[in-house]
């Protein structure tokens, strides 16, 4: 710990906004790993075979319980089985779904886009700093009295190394908890497709 606190001191006030963008980068990746989590335990393989199975057999009522109350693959479902319990033909179904798809599509991404771009921003500050701390370690080989050339080229040294570990500390923990908020992103609307494909495949068959 007090190695940590020593890199935070020795880099200067350029690890002041690295810091920042690793609080909000872990702050924004945790909470979106835990609401796509809720969407990926929502979508449960039965519920697409209840509601196929329900289409034909000419009711959709179990399967319309089943769903009720959750979020993602479910509210889906429930689009097309209410759209097609009201007679509507298979285009107006499939609109209906697609509309909630989209909207699922949007509360998963919702804020996940920063993520990348704070990774990003932590990786240019920290060079920056780097900059920063070379011109003053230059500088204080070339103009600094003899007595404190020594200190000053290894403080100027100092902040140039620790901002580039500090920028690379805050950017890869960000980028690799994307990648998981992406990978379950991508599971949750690639379950809504093949759902929303075999339902309105089968609901066809009955219109």
């Amino acid at each position: 710990m007090s190695m940590i606190i020593n890199a935070v001191k020795d880099g200067g006030e350029w690890m002041v906004p690295i810091i920042v963008f690793l609080v909000c980068g872990l702050a924004i990746a945790f909470e979106r790993l835990y609401t796509v989590w809720g969407f990926v335990s929502a979508g449960k393989s039965g519920l697409v075979d209840s509601a196929v199975q329900g289409l034909i057999n000419g009711s959709l009522a179990e399967a319309q319980q089943q769903c009720e109350g959750n979020k993602g693959l479910p509210v889906v479902l429930t689009a097309g089985m209410e759209t097609f319990d009201n007679q509507a033909t298979s285009e107006e179904i499939k609109n209906a779904m697609e509309s909630k798809a989209l909207e699922t599509y949007g509360l998963l991404t919702k804020r996940a886009l920063f993520l990348p771009v704070i990774a990003n921003l932590a990786t240019l500050s920290g060079l920056l700093g780097t900059i920063v701390g070379l011109i003053q370690a230059f500088d204080a080989v070339a103009n600094a009295p003899a007595d404190k050339k020594q200190t000053l080229l290894a403080s100027g040294i100092s902040v140039a190394m620790y901002t580039t570990a500090g920028g690379l500390v805050c950017a890869i923990p960000v980028l690799l908890l994307n990648s998981f908020v992406q990978h379950f992103t991508n599971k949750v609307m690639d379950d809504i497709d093949q759902a929303t494909t075999r339902f309105l495949v089968e609901a066809s068959k009955r219109r």
